[in-house]
Protein backbone atom coordinates (compact mmCIF):
# COMPACT_ATOMS: atom_id res chain seq x y z
CA UNK A 1 0.00 0.00 0.00
CA UNK A 2 0.88 3.56 -1.24
CA UNK A 3 2.05 6.84 1.51
CA UNK A 4 -1.47 7.99 0.12
CA UNK A 5 -3.46 5.07 -0.05
CA UNK A 6 -2.66 4.60 4.03
CA UNK A 7 -3.07 7.82 4.44
CA UNK A 8 -7.00 7.65 2.90
CA UNK A 9 -7.86 4.77 4.50
CA UNK A 10 -6.83 6.48 7.94
CA UNK A 11 -8.99 9.55 6.84
CA UNK A 12 -11.83 7.25 6.22
CA UNK A 13 -11.21 5.36 9.50
CA UNK A 14 -11.09 8.13 11.69
CA UNK A 15 -14.14 10.24 10.27
CA UNK A 16 -16.48 7.07 8.79
CA UNK A 17 -17.79 6.50 5.28
CA UNK A 18 -21.16 8.31 5.73
CA UNK A 19 -19.37 11.43 7.30
CA UNK A 20 -17.15 11.25 4.50
CA UNK A 21 -19.68 11.16 1.52
CA UNK A 22 -21.77 14.03 3.59
CA UNK A 23 -18.54 16.40 3.44
CA UNK A 24 -18.34 15.43 -0.35
CA UNK A 25 -21.69 15.86 -0.88
CA UNK A 26 -21.41 19.58 0.58
CA UNK A 27 -19.00 20.53 -2.93
CA UNK A 28 -21.12 21.41 -5.15
CA UNK A 29 -19.36 24.43 -6.42
CA UNK A 30 -16.74 21.87 -7.70
CA UNK A 31 -17.32 20.75 -11.68
CA UNK A 32 -18.38 16.94 -12.03
CA UNK A 33 -15.00 16.49 -13.34
CA UNK A 34 -12.53 17.25 -10.43
CA UNK A 35 -14.91 16.31 -8.46
CA UNK A 36 -15.14 12.73 -9.73
CA UNK A 37 -11.69 12.82 -9.51
CA UNK A 38 -10.87 14.06 -6.12
CA UNK A 39 -13.57 11.18 -4.66
CA UNK A 40 -12.41 8.38 -6.69
CA UNK A 41 -8.70 8.86 -4.89
CA UNK A 42 -10.91 9.31 -1.84
CA UNK A 43 -12.24 6.18 -1.85
CA UNK A 44 -10.10 3.91 -3.64
CA UNK A 45 -6.81 4.98 -2.99
CA UNK A 46 -6.07 5.24 -7.05
CA UNK A 47 -5.44 7.66 -9.74
CA UNK A 48 -8.84 7.98 -12.03
CA UNK A 49 -7.57 7.95 -15.43
CA UNK A 50 -10.41 9.54 -17.77
CA UNK A 51 -8.27 9.41 -20.93
CA UNK A 52 -7.54 6.04 -21.28
CA UNK A 53 -10.20 3.79 -18.53
CA UNK A 54 -9.59 0.56 -18.55
CA UNK A 55 -11.03 -1.24 -15.51
CA UNK A 56 -14.55 -1.54 -14.90
CA UNK A 57 -14.76 1.35 -11.86
CA UNK A 58 -12.72 4.00 -14.21
CA UNK A 59 -15.13 2.68 -17.29
CA UNK A 60 -18.31 4.04 -15.14
CA UNK A 61 -16.78 7.31 -13.46
CA UNK A 62 -16.19 7.93 -18.01
CA UNK A 63 -20.01 7.16 -18.36
CA UNK A 64 -21.21 9.65 -16.04
CA UNK A 65 -19.24 12.38 -17.39
CA UNK A 66 -19.44 11.42 -20.96
CA UNK A 67 -22.93 9.30 -21.59
CA UNK A 68 -26.04 11.81 -20.58
CA UNK A 69 -28.75 10.30 -22.58
CA UNK A 70 -32.15 11.99 -21.28
CA UNK A 71 -33.77 8.46 -21.61
CA UNK A 72 -31.49 7.55 -18.46
CA UNK A 73 -33.34 9.75 -16.24
CA UNK A 74 -36.74 7.69 -17.14
CA UNK A 75 -35.07 4.75 -16.77
CA UNK A 76 -33.71 5.73 -13.18
CA UNK A 77 -36.98 7.01 -12.05
CA UNK A 78 -38.50 4.32 -9.98
CA UNK A 79 -42.17 5.26 -11.21
CA UNK A 80 -41.30 6.02 -15.35
CA UNK A 81 -39.40 3.17 -14.95
CA UNK A 82 -42.56 1.11 -14.88
CA UNK A 83 -43.95 2.40 -18.14
CA UNK A 84 -40.13 1.65 -19.87
CA UNK A 85 -40.43 -1.75 -18.71
CA UNK A 86 -43.83 -1.90 -20.13
CA UNK A 87 -42.92 -0.76 -23.35
CA UNK A 88 -40.06 -2.80 -23.76
CA UNK A 89 -41.29 -6.33 -22.21
CA UNK A 90 -44.84 -6.11 -21.67
CA UNK A 91 -47.15 -6.45 -18.58
CA UNK A 92 -47.05 -7.39 -15.21
CA UNK A 93 -42.86 -7.32 -14.73
CA UNK A 94 -43.53 -4.68 -11.95
CA UNK A 95 -45.00 -4.61 -8.75
CA UNK A 96 -48.50 -2.98 -8.23
CA UNK A 97 -48.59 0.51 -7.53
CA UNK A 98 -50.86 1.66 -4.71
CA UNK A 99 -50.75 5.31 -4.71
CA UNK A 100 -48.43 8.33 -5.85
CA UNK A 101 -48.32 11.61 -3.91
CA UNK A 102 -46.01 14.79 -4.43
CA UNK A 103 -45.82 15.20 -1.12
CA UNK A 104 -45.26 13.51 2.22
CA UNK A 105 -48.42 14.92 4.41
CA UNK A 106 -50.50 13.78 0.82
CA UNK A 107 -50.14 9.74 2.24
CA UNK A 108 -53.25 8.97 2.62
CA UNK A 109 -52.64 5.95 5.01
CA UNK A 110 -56.26 5.36 5.50
CA UNK A 111 -56.74 3.82 1.81
CA UNK A 112 -53.76 1.58 1.90
CA UNK A 113 -54.09 -1.80 2.90
CA UNK A 114 -52.40 -3.22 6.57
CA UNK A 115 -49.10 -4.04 4.74
CA UNK A 116 -47.39 -1.88 1.81
CA UNK A 117 -44.31 -0.19 0.95
CA UNK A 118 -43.42 3.42 0.64
CA UNK A 119 -40.60 4.64 -1.33
CA UNK A 120 -39.41 7.58 -2.86
CA UNK A 121 -38.43 7.38 -6.66
CA UNK A 122 -35.41 9.64 -6.80
CA UNK A 123 -34.23 8.02 -3.97
CA UNK A 124 -32.85 4.78 -1.51
CA UNK A 125 -32.52 5.80 2.23
CA UNK A 126 -36.65 6.69 1.53
CA UNK A 127 -37.80 3.05 2.21
CA UNK A 128 -40.65 2.11 4.59
CA UNK A 129 -42.05 -0.99 5.05
CA UNK A 130 -45.10 -1.57 6.54
CA UNK A 131 -45.97 -4.96 8.13
CA UNK A 132 -48.92 -3.69 10.45
CA UNK A 133 -50.67 -0.02 9.42
CA UNK A 134 -51.78 0.06 12.77
CA UNK A 135 -48.34 0.08 14.29
CA UNK A 136 -47.26 2.35 12.08
CA UNK A 137 -45.55 5.35 13.40
CA UNK A 138 -47.13 7.80 10.88
CA UNK A 139 -45.14 11.01 12.08
CA UNK A 140 -42.06 9.43 11.87
CA UNK A 141 -42.84 7.88 8.64
CA UNK A 142 -43.77 11.81 6.84
CA UNK A 143 -40.19 12.63 8.54
CA UNK A 144 -38.18 10.06 7.08
CA UNK A 145 -39.57 10.78 3.67
CA UNK A 146 -39.42 14.28 4.31
CA UNK A 147 -36.16 14.04 4.77
CA UNK A 148 -35.54 11.91 1.38
CA UNK A 149 -37.50 14.19 -0.77
CA UNK A 150 -34.99 17.05 -0.19
CA UNK A 151 -32.26 14.57 -1.76
CA UNK A 152 -30.86 14.55 -4.49
CA UNK A 153 -29.05 11.49 -5.54
CA UNK A 154 -26.71 12.87 -7.83
CA UNK A 155 -24.83 15.47 -6.00
CA UNK A 156 -23.03 12.52 -3.74
CA UNK A 157 -21.52 10.97 -6.67
CA UNK A 158 -22.34 12.57 -9.80
CA UNK A 159 -24.73 10.13 -11.54
CA UNK A 160 -26.22 12.59 -13.69
CA UNK A 161 -29.58 10.39 -14.08
CA UNK A 162 -31.06 11.02 -10.97
CA UNK A 163 -29.80 14.91 -11.55
CA UNK A 164 -33.42 15.35 -13.19
CA UNK A 165 -35.88 13.40 -11.56
CA UNK A 166 -39.00 15.13 -9.95
CA UNK A 167 -38.97 13.60 -6.61
CA UNK A 168 -42.47 11.76 -5.75
CA UNK A 169 -44.11 8.85 -2.80
CA UNK A 170 -45.28 6.09 -3.85
CA UNK A 171 -46.69 3.36 -1.79
CA UNK A 172 -46.54 -0.42 -3.72
CA UNK A 173 -47.51 -4.23 -2.56
CA UNK A 174 -45.68 -5.91 -0.04
CA UNK A 175 -43.75 -8.65 -1.50
CA UNK A 176 -42.78 -11.95 0.57
CA UNK A 177 -40.43 -14.47 0.61
CA UNK A 178 -38.26 -12.43 -1.75
CA UNK A 179 -35.39 -13.68 -3.99
CA UNK A 180 -32.99 -10.79 -5.28
CA UNK A 181 -30.94 -10.80 -8.28
CA UNK A 182 -28.63 -8.20 -10.21
CA UNK A 183 -27.79 -8.73 -13.73
CA UNK A 184 -24.90 -6.73 -15.08
CA UNK A 185 -25.23 -6.21 -18.35
CA UNK A 186 -22.69 -4.49 -20.64
CA UNK A 187 -23.44 -2.97 -23.94
CA UNK A 188 -26.62 -5.02 -24.04
CA UNK A 189 -25.06 -8.45 -23.16
CA UNK A 190 -26.11 -10.20 -19.58
CA UNK A 191 -22.58 -11.20 -18.51
CA UNK A 192 -22.77 -11.06 -14.99
CA UNK A 193 -25.76 -12.13 -12.24
CA UNK A 194 -25.22 -11.01 -8.56
CA UNK A 195 -26.39 -12.42 -6.00
CA UNK A 196 -26.90 -11.08 -1.97
CA UNK A 197 -28.29 -12.93 1.00
CA UNK A 198 -27.87 -12.93 4.87
CA UNK A 199 -26.12 -15.22 6.54
CA UNK A 200 -27.18 -17.64 9.62
CA UNK A 201 -25.60 -14.33 11.96
CA UNK A 202 -26.88 -11.70 9.46
CA UNK A 203 -24.33 -10.78 7.66
CA UNK A 204 -24.18 -10.26 3.85
CA UNK A 205 -23.28 -12.31 1.26
CA UNK A 206 -22.62 -12.03 -2.64
CA UNK A 207 -21.86 -14.70 -5.01
CA UNK A 208 -21.27 -13.93 -8.73
CA UNK A 209 -22.26 -16.06 -11.59
CA UNK A 210 -22.29 -16.12 -15.11
CA UNK A 211 -25.32 -16.68 -17.79
CA UNK A 212 -25.27 -20.33 -17.76
CA UNK A 213 -25.12 -19.93 -13.61
CA UNK A 214 -21.55 -21.16 -13.00
CA UNK A 215 -19.19 -19.52 -10.62
CA UNK A 216 -17.75 -16.27 -11.37
CA UNK A 217 -14.77 -15.61 -9.03
CA UNK A 218 -15.27 -11.73 -8.21
CA UNK A 219 -15.63 -10.25 -4.96
CA UNK A 220 -17.32 -6.60 -4.23
CA UNK A 221 -16.36 -6.35 -0.58
CA UNK A 222 -18.74 -9.18 0.92
CA UNK A 223 -17.78 -12.82 1.30
CA UNK A 224 -19.00 -15.64 -0.75
CA UNK A 225 -22.30 -17.61 0.48
CA UNK A 226 -21.40 -21.26 2.82
CA UNK A 227 -24.84 -22.32 1.15
CA UNK A 228 -24.98 -23.59 -2.03
CA UNK A 229 -27.23 -21.78 -4.52
CA UNK A 230 -29.36 -23.62 -6.67
CA UNK A 231 -30.06 -22.33 -10.44
CA UNK A 232 -33.05 -20.11 -10.89
CA UNK A 233 -35.93 -21.59 -12.80
CA UNK A 234 -36.85 -18.06 -14.16
CA UNK A 235 -33.06 -17.59 -15.04
CA UNK A 236 -33.48 -17.88 -18.88
CA UNK A 237 -36.40 -15.13 -18.56
CA UNK A 238 -34.72 -12.88 -16.42
CA UNK A 239 -31.35 -13.20 -18.83
CA UNK A 240 -33.78 -12.30 -22.05
CA UNK A 241 -35.83 -9.03 -19.68
CA UNK A 242 -32.19 -7.69 -18.95
CA UNK A 243 -30.87 -7.61 -22.53
CA UNK A 244 -33.92 -5.99 -23.67
CA UNK A 245 -34.02 -3.61 -21.17
CA UNK A 246 -30.20 -2.62 -21.34
CA UNK A 247 -29.75 -2.18 -25.17
CA UNK A 248 -28.05 0.50 -26.18
CA UNK A 249 -26.61 1.27 -22.94
CA UNK A 250 -22.69 0.59 -22.23
CA UNK A 251 -23.50 -0.47 -18.83
CA UNK A 252 -26.65 -1.18 -16.56
CA UNK A 253 -27.53 -3.43 -13.86
CA UNK A 254 -30.79 -4.55 -13.80
CA UNK A 255 -32.64 -5.48 -10.59
CA UNK A 256 -34.74 -8.42 -10.25
CA UNK A 257 -37.05 -9.54 -7.57
CA UNK A 258 -38.81 -12.79 -7.69
CA UNK A 259 -41.68 -13.30 -5.24
CA UNK A 260 -45.06 -15.21 -5.09
CA UNK A 261 -43.78 -17.08 -8.56
CA UNK A 262 -43.25 -13.94 -10.56
CA UNK A 263 -40.73 -12.32 -11.61
CA UNK A 264 -40.42 -8.34 -11.08
CA UNK A 265 -37.83 -5.46 -12.24
CA UNK A 266 -37.24 -3.86 -9.00
CA UNK A 267 -35.26 -0.93 -10.38
CA UNK A 268 -32.44 0.00 -13.51
CA UNK A 269 -28.75 1.11 -11.80
CA UNK A 270 -26.16 2.52 -14.66
CA UNK A 271 -23.55 2.79 -12.06
CA UNK A 272 -22.85 -0.17 -10.05
CA UNK A 273 -22.04 0.74 -5.80
CA UNK A 274 -21.57 4.12 -8.09
CA UNK A 275 -18.38 3.10 -9.45
CA UNK A 276 -16.66 2.88 -6.19
CA UNK A 277 -17.01 -1.08 -5.32
CA UNK A 278 -13.57 -2.92 -4.12
CA UNK A 279 -13.90 -4.97 -7.73
CA UNK A 280 -11.02 -7.94 -6.26
CA UNK A 281 -8.88 -9.13 -7.84
CA UNK A 282 -7.75 -6.86 -9.80
CA UNK A 283 -8.02 -9.06 -13.61
CA UNK A 284 -11.42 -8.68 -13.23
CA UNK A 285 -11.82 -4.94 -12.71
CA UNK A 286 -9.56 -4.79 -15.80
CA UNK A 287 -11.55 -8.04 -17.41
CA UNK A 288 -15.25 -6.39 -16.88
CA UNK A 289 -13.82 -2.90 -17.86
CA UNK A 290 -13.09 -4.49 -21.33
CA UNK A 291 -16.57 -5.65 -21.73
CA UNK A 292 -17.92 -1.60 -21.68
CA UNK A 293 -17.64 -0.17 -24.85
CA UNK A 294 -17.10 3.50 -24.95
CA UNK A 295 -19.58 5.73 -26.75
CA UNK A 296 -18.66 8.88 -28.43
CA UNK A 297 -18.77 11.99 -26.09
CA UNK A 298 -22.13 12.83 -25.39
CA UNK A 299 -22.82 15.79 -22.38
CA UNK A 300 -25.07 17.79 -21.29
Amino acid sequence: MTDTMGKISKIKKMIGKDRMMGLLNCLRFIPDKPYLKLEYRFLTGKKLDLKNPKTYNEKLQYLKLYNRKPVYTRMADKLEMRDFVKERVGEGYTVPILGVWEKPSDIEFDNLPDEFVLKCNHDSKGLIICRDKKSLDKNQTVKTLSKSMRRNMFWAAREWPYKNIKPKIFAEKLLDKITEYQVLCFNGEPRILYYMSNDSEGHLTEDFFDTDFKPVDVSLGYRKSSEKIEKPSYLENMIRIASVLSKDCPHLRVDFLYADSHLFVGELTFFNDAGFAPVKPESMNVRMGGWIELPERQSL
